[in-house]
């Protein structure tokens, strides 16, 4: 149904665009040719409008001329999509944005996006939000280019009861009173927008009991030194702090995560800024990088995931008898950002008795050192190992023997050889890879 719906929207946005009423004509003639009659004008119009809600509402408003049938459907469209792109300016969109949103006669808004480039009418874009709240809007979608001018949003935005997903991203400022409550709200993004100070944020974040997604992606002076995250509710947190490659470790702020609901965690923090998660007591999913301060307790906290991705620094494991003990653990991702990492690694493959998949990207140059006994994973659980970029040092050598020899349940080993040094270089290191001992036989060794 889906499918279908999708089809018919395409249709009507690229070929039943008329923009005058002679061409409207010919476009109904050339489907009565083809079709006999008009197959979507038949269609009840909770459909038609559930057709015209996939399309931009520019391409929407046009259908009126098609017919009487189509002159007022549009108006009950409860989703307004609108991106300055499609329009010939600034005042063209405003225009336009002004009236459909004037005349939209849904009984409820459910969407309202709106993508503006640098040209916006900061003051106009309030307005726009505070009508979409009146109307009891659901989703907010708010894209500003950061070039355009500075955007503050209205404050009854902060108190909208029926709104769910709030999207802000670009030259937005997040100015939160006092007297925000956001009870409907579940899903939150941030993207590069600018808040008013720290509790602007924490107000934000405390205010809506019901969020359970929750994605930030941080912008340098940004007005926020803690970023500190403690929703009970919430279950998604994905957290990207990337700052210029001049600024890269020279942080002096810090993020706190303390949401005992949490089931999926991504950081991807390079800003150098502190690091302290705790009380992680759900969590199955987790993708750490950070490159900062990290709290002692920080493995420990995720040491409840079935899935884990880790990029290895030197602070991550500047104490590696912190490591703990990662019982469910199935798969683990190893990105190695550290020359003495060889320890690390032992220790968290012996801390992963059930460990089922193991990948790990890039090896950079490391000493080898023959372990003086086998992990229980390795032994017992180990059916998938994956090395992605293998350059053929001796250090990667030796692992990808280690594993080869000891995986006694192994099924499948993928080798990404790299082609830095040439097809050849590659070739070489693939027959070297074919020679090495395998303790499974059934075994597979294959190459990427």
């Amino acid at each position: 149904m889906e499918e279908l719906l999708y089809v018919l929207s395409c249709i009507i946005s690229e070929e039943l665009l008329p923009t005058t009423q002679e061409e409207a004509r010919n476009c109904s003639e050339w489907i009565g040719e083809q079709v006999c009659q008009d197959m979507i004008s038949v269609l009840p119009e909770e459909l038609i409008i559930r057709i015209l809600s996939l399309i931009p509402t520019k391409y929407a408003v046009k259908t009126m001329v098609l017919s009487k049938r189509w002159r007022s459907v549009w108006t009950l469209v409860p989703k307004l999509f609108y991106k300055e792109r499609d329009f010939d300016g600034c005042g063209s969109l405003s225009r336009f944005l002004n009236k459909s949103l004037e005349l939209n006669k849904a009984p409820m808004l459910e969407t309202l996006c709106i993508q503006l480039g640098s040209r916006l009418p900061v003051d106009a874009v309030g307005n726009w939000v505070a009508k979409a709240v009146d109307r009891c809007v659901r989703e907010i979608e708010l894209e500003i280019q950061r070039t355009a001018a500075f955007t503050i949003l209205p404050m009854c935005l902060y108190t909208c009861k029926t709104l769910v997903v709030l999207n802000l991203t670009g030259n937005i400022g997040v100015d939160v009173p006092s007297s925000v409550c956001l009870p409907s709200l579940k899903r939150l993004f941030l993207v590069y927008v600018v808040y008013r100070n720290d509790y602007s944020l924490f107000r934000l974040l405390s205010s809506a009991n019901a969020i359970s997604d929750l994605y930030v992606k941080r912008r340098p002076y940004d007005h926020v030194r803690k970023f500190i995250v403690e929703v009970p509710s919430l279950q998604i947190f994905r957290y990207v702090n990337i700052p210029s490659r001049d600024r890269v470790g020279k942080g002096v702020g810090s993020l706190v995560i303390e949401s005992p609901g949490l089931k999926e965690l991504i950081i991807n923090d390079l800003s150098g800024d502190s690091c302290l998660i705790e009380n992680l007591p759900n969590l199955n999913e987790a993708c750490i990088n950070v490159f900062g301060y990290l709290d002692d307790k920080l493995l420990r906290s995720i040491s409840s995931v079935t899935s884990l991705g880790l990029f290895l620094t030197k602070q991550m494991f500047a104490n590696p008898s912190t490591i703990p003990n990662f019982s469910r653990l199935i798969t683990l991702d190893l990105c190695p950002f550290m020359f003495s990492w060889f320890r690390p690694l032992m220790l968290l493959l012996s801390n992963s008795p059930k460990l089922t998949v193991l990948r790990v990207f890039y090896c950079p140059s490391f000493l080898w050192v023959n372990p003086s006994s086998v992990p229980d994973c390795l032994l017992f659980h180990l059916k998938t190992f994956e090395c992605v970029q293998y350059g053929g040092r001796e250090g990667e050598k030796q692992l990808v023997a280690y594993i080869l020899a000891n995986s006694k349940c192994l099924e499948k080993a993928v080798i990404s050889v790299t082609t830095n040094f040439g097809g050849e270089y590659k070739v070489k290191k693939e027959k070297e890879l074919e020679s090495m001992f395998r303790v499974s036989a059934a075994s597979q060794l294959l190459f990427e």
